[in-house]
């Protein structure tokens, strides 16, 4: 039905999720409010505003989950999946044979809604592919309104793919959960299996010999890893599979204490806009890391004016859900102080209404993610736009660094 192996697309599929599982793992024991949970919860920071339950509530809640996760769940969540696949391939927008013409070009991966500030980034002599693969509508759409060309899975496959995705769904995730004692909650990370079954059969079929991405060492960048090593059902001499490479943009700040499982093997070059966290990242994650390529994007984060504020400090606190309660009471602690004008700015992937309620005309949180304000001081945990920020000369404090005692003063401090 289609050519791929289903043996090598569960390999694959297992070290994805090990590595999401793992990563999620980091992630929750660094939040205070979630570390004592002895489930590891697929992308815990997304569904933290809705976790509100007693916390001696919560492991029994996710232990029910997991205990009953293939008998009453996992069936019937890639059932109503599959329809939905259905029902998008029935409103694709894409001609075949336009696919077809473009077999075997370059493409950009779009597994995250990053990519677009990534790409927009590099130097204008960089000769782009022509077309993109986004994972999401969500994420096409960002690329479509940047001008690129975009296409969905659905716009790739067939209905009577459908049928062999969701069986192959089945297979390969009930085979990847199967995991040591110690990783206890690997099952709920299936939940994306059909999704990434999808996309992994949309990508064999355009065949792609460069492939440009944003992801690091998530689900999507293993799957992008599996393709260019060849997880087709061709043998493994057969020539279109040889010389397939990746290029990683990279965007974010790397932690030298997370050491992904799965080691990438067809990263051909990177280019970094931070060269220390290129350089773990790359120690790290990618396997014969020296004959990577290192560029630097060479530009400078585009900082916007915004109105005059004569008088005002200007603030900006650097939001993301692992430290909410602690930019909760530094906001509450500030926010109307006439010294100061707050910007609050989300993580693009993450949702931080909950911050709207502070608005004033001292504070102001910031719903486009490409709208960076020109700041004296930035209060962020360790992030990438805080080291962008550090390069353009603003002050940076850091939450790990310092109490909100300590932050408030050195704020005061510097704005009188």
């Amino acid at each position: 039905m289609f050519n791929v192996d289903p043996h090598r697309l569960a390999v694959a599929y297992r070290q994805a999720i090990l590595n999401e599982f793992e990563l999620d793992r980091y992630w929750q024991l660094r939040d205070a409010e979630l570390g004592a949970l002895q489930v590891v919860v697929p992308r815990v920071h997304k569904l933290k505003k809705y976790l509100k339950l007693p916390k001696a509530v919560l492991p029994a809640l996710f232990g029910i989950s997991v205990r009953s996760w293939w008998l009453l769940i996992f069936g019937p969540l890639m059932a109503f999946k599959a329809i939905v696949l259905c029902h998008n391939i029935l409103r694709r927008r894409a001609k075949t044979a336009d696919i077809l013409s473009a077999q075997g070009a370059g493409l950009i991966f779009a597994g995250t809604s990053i990519i677009n500030r990534s790409l927009g980034r590099l130097p204008k002599l960089v000769k782009l592919p022509l077309h993109c693969l986004a994972t999401s509508p969500v994420i096409a759409k960002s690329l479509q309104q940047a001008g690129y060309s975009v296409w969905l899975p659905e716009d790739i496959l067939n209905l009577r793919d459908v049928w062999g995705i969701l069986l192959l769904s089945w297979q390969i995730g009930r085979r990847a959960a199967r995991s040591r004692q110690n990783n206890v909650g690997l099952p709920l990370q299936t939940y994306t299996c059909l999704e990434w079954v999808t996309v992994a059969v949309a990508l064999s079929r355009l065949g792609p010999r460069t492939v440009w991405m944003t992801n690091l060492y998530d689900r999507w960048a293993v799957l992008v890893d599996f393709f260019c090593r060849g997880y087709e059902a061709m043998p493994l001499r057969d020539s279109s599979r040889l010389g397939r490479k990746c290029t990683v943009l990279q965007h974010g700040i790397e932690y030298a204490d997370f050491p992904p499982l799965y080691k990438m093997r067809r990263i051909d070059s990177i280019w970094s806009f931070h060269k220390p966290s290129a350089l773990i990242y790359l120690d790290l994650s990618v396997h014969s890391s020296e004959k990577v390529t290192i560029h630097d994007f060479g530009s400078k984060i585009c900082l916007q004016k915004g109105e005059e504020l004569p008088g005002r400090y200007r603030v900006l606190l650097i939001l993301h859900p692992m430290i909410s309660e602690r930019m909760h009471s530094l906001v509450q602690k500030i926010w109307q102080d006439s010294r100061f004008h707050i910007f609050a700015k989300p993580h693009p992937l993450y949702d931080q209404s909950d911050f709207a309620r502070y608005s004033s005309q001292s504070y102001a949180l910031i719903g486009c993610p490409d709208f960076f304000p020109e700041v004296e001081a930035v209060v962020s945990y360790r992030s990438a736009l805080a080291t962008e920020y550090e390069a353009v000369g603003a002050l940076i404090l850091y939450v790990e660094d310092e109490s909100d005692e300590k932050i408030i003063q050195k704020l005061i401090t510097y704005a009188q």
